[in-house]
């Protein structure tokens, strides 16, 4: 058998090549993510390899020749974003020899001339591809077989993971539960990612919030001026903010080593307030946010607008040219898809818990964080060229982004969330039969002293200083206090309003990284000043 079915069966490569930066990237950050999020990365990326192979078969009349240029074609599609990352770096170092060279420049013509080299390479007459062809098949069998052999071996092992913790029955105060549903208040819960408190942004970032916390108080809201969050990282930070508790159970039961975040996810969709609302009548409203930590897929209502990619969809993209192609030829890009999304969330949340009280509003607002996209007037930025949700020195790099332009940048955006904080914060209060509560604060603090395996040389201050403002109409601000963290924010709402009794808990800040996510350093000595 020597016709084209049979050069298929040999050119196995072409089936594998082309999905395996899908698998990779899957496998490389296999404990950020959840397995529902590969499906549709590698649907996408198998069809369109396929309709390439059978596009390349018709014109090259050449199975062998279609089968390889194929997969050369995709290998080079998913390397842009590490041949930027080349050409930056090769250009500072051209720079430190006063020889300057645009990287975007170089990038782009040397992708083009390899690609159009390999094309050259692959379709020449006569060419005879047996022996790279068996290289393509044992290179995508040993890559391929690693990747899924990594995400195989890692869901097998989570299975014998302990689920979401229990629900909590330590509180069992029913303190208002036959009062008429209306009579309780809408809660709105705003959490701003990375906004950092006033303190910081005057000392570090050269900015006083001072007229934004003014309005906030003139609305009778008690500001935490000293508030730092429990974690420097957002997953952990709102599992413990919903849950009204510290990881230390999860720590003990999985070991400081474990390093699959899936536990984390469960306890924040699965948490205490969650259940301890819902069986007071409340219906849950979450907004969609884009991010793995606050995508809480169990809520009663889930707003979103349209479709934008996820996190991991994000980084597939930013791994090719398809956002350069895209910005040729004005399509929305991931800058844009970004800036929709947290406009839709400030424009729906003052109609969020219409028809639906008493709701509990939830919407996590990627905002000050990174990527910048807003200017002070909400004005379109692109502060790096690529979009990326990383931070800290993972965003701040030589060739990249500068900590003077991170700060610049942060600022702006800044600005520019105060200015929609405001009207959205005066719509529902305006719109609201019965004053709601409504407590808006960030998971954890800027990050432009962060280094991510070095809490030695990270300034945590900045780190875990945080925005913490809360509005409770009718209960004395006297059980609020300038230092109070997420931990007990709800707490302290659910011992005013239902009678909870949860009492406080000691206020502490911890440090983890994304590879050793359960080895929280406690640094609460080292912020407090």
């Amino acid at each position: 058998m020597s016709g084209p079915a049979a050069q298929t069966k040999r050119a196995i490569h072409v089936f594998l090549l082309p999905v395996y930066p899908v698998l990779f990237l899957y496998a490389h950050n296999i404990g950020q993510l959840s397995l529902r999020m590969l499906a549709i990365p590698l649907a996408v990326v198998a069809v369109c390899a396929a309709l390439c192979y059978l596009s390349l078969r018709i014109t090259l009349k050449d199975t062998l020749k279609a089968a390889a240029l194929t997969s050369v074609i995709f290998v080079l599609f998913f390397s842009f974003g590490h041949l930027r990352q080349l050409a930056v770096v090769f250009c500072g170092l051209l720079s430190r020899a006063g020889i300057t060279l645009e990287p975007q420049a170089l990038l782009y013509a040397g992708w083009l001339i390899v690609l159009l080299y390999a094309i050259r390479a692959i379709t020449r007459p006569g060419r005879d591809l047996k022996v790279f062809t068996h290289f393509l098949n044992v290179t995508a069998l040993v890559l391929a077989a690693y990747s899924l052999a990594a995400i195989l071996w890692y869901e097998v092992n989570r299975l014998n993971v302990p689920g979401s913790v229990a629900k909590d029955r330590g509180h069992e105060t029913r303190q208002g539960e036959g009062a008429l549903k209306e009579q309780l208040p809408n809660i709105y819960f705003i959490l701003m990612d990375a906004y950092g408190g006033n303190e910081i942004l005057r000392d570090v970032y050269g900015y006083d919030n001072k007229d934004f916390l003014a309005f906030l108080a003139g609305k009778g809201f008690y500001v935490a001026g000293k508030s730092h969050s429990n974690y420097m990282r957002t997953g952990p930070s709102v599992t413990a903010t919903l849950n009204m508790d510290y990881l230390d159970a999860l720590v003990q039961r999985l070991g400081p080593d474990y390093d699959n975040v899936a536990p984390i996810k469960n306890m924040a969709e699965e948490n205490k307030l969650f259940s301890f609302l819902r069986e007071r009548g409340y219906t849950i409203v979450v907004f969609s946010s884009g991010q793995i930590e606050t995508e809480i897929r169990n809520a009663d209502v889930c707003l979103a607008h349209n479709w934008t990619a996820d996190e991991f969809q994000n980084e597939l993209l930013s791994a090719t040219p398809l956002p350069v192609i895209l910005g040729l030829f004005g399509a929305e890009d991931q800058f844009e898809a970004r800036r929709k999304r947290i406009l839709y969330i400030f424009d729906r949340l003052p109609y969020a818990a219409d028809g639906r009280s008493p709701a509990f509003v939830f919407a996590h607002i990627f905002a000050p964080h990174p990527p910048f996209v807003f200017g002070p007037d909400g004005q379109r930025v692109k502060a790096d060229p690529v979009f990326r949700n990383l931070d800290g020195d993972q965003l701040i790099t030589e060739g990249g982004l500068s900590r003077e332009a991170y700060r610049e940048h942060y600022v702006g955006q800044l600005i520019f969330m105060n200015k929609e904080l405001k009207k959205a914060i005066s719509a529902i209060l305006a719109r609201s039969k019965r004053p709601p509560v409504i407590i808006l604060q960030s998971d954890h603090g800027p990050r432009s002293m962060l280094f991510w395996d070095s809490p030695e040389n990270t300034d945590c201050a900045e780190c875990t200083s945080m925005l913490n403002a809360i509005y409770m109409p009718g209960v004395d601000s006297s059980v609020l206090y300038d230092s109070i963290s997420p931990v007990n924010t709800f707490r302290v709402v659910l011992d005013s309003y239902f009678g909870a009794g949860y009492g406080l808990l000691e206020d502490r800040s911890y440090f983890s990284n994304d590879r050793h996510p359960y080895r929280f350093i406690d640094i609460t000595d080292r912020i407090r000043r």
